[in-house]
């Protein structure tokens, strides 16, 4: 899936897109679209980064459909921490490509923030498997 990641993000950064959106700009007054694209190959990252996470979790999700309460608390929370740790892999490899945007500390900034939110999240279920598997439950 990583690749799939990387191709995408090469598709963002071709040439004729950029030499498309210059021809563009000169017709609407010298106008720049270089930060809308920019913003849009950030967000475009951050979606696929999540939709990797929901594919992640749901094929997770569905071996544990099965199971009996506590295994399957277990599995769920194992599946969604399993998902959120792809999900921030994803995000390190799409915040590579900062260094070919025009301001590599900007874009790096903000996929830093996204990945310390994801990360806490991770860690936050990682903490919530390791209390849920110590307890004892009357099945």
């Amino acid at each position: 899936m990583s690749e799939l990641v990387e191709e995408y993000l090469n598709y963002l950064q071709e040439v004729p897109v950029g030499a498309a959106v210059a021809a563009t700009g000169a017709a609407t007054g010298g106008m720049s679209f270089a930060p809308v694209l920019a913003a849009v190959s950030i967000f475009s990252a951050f979606n696929m980064a999540f939709t990797l996470y929901k594919n992640y979790f749901t094929k997770a999700a569905r071996r544990c459909k099965d199971l009996p309460g506590k295994e399957k608390a277990l599995c769920m929370l194992r599946a969604k921490s399993a998902g959120k740790q792809a999900q921030l892999n994803a995000l390190k490899q799409a915040s590579n490509k900062c260094m070919k945007t025009k301001s590599p500390e900007k874009c790096k900034k903000k996929f830093n923030a996204k990945m310390s939110k994801v990360g806490g999240e991770a860690g936050a279920l990682k903490s919530r498997f390791q209390q849920l598997s110590q307890q004892k439950y009357a099945e």
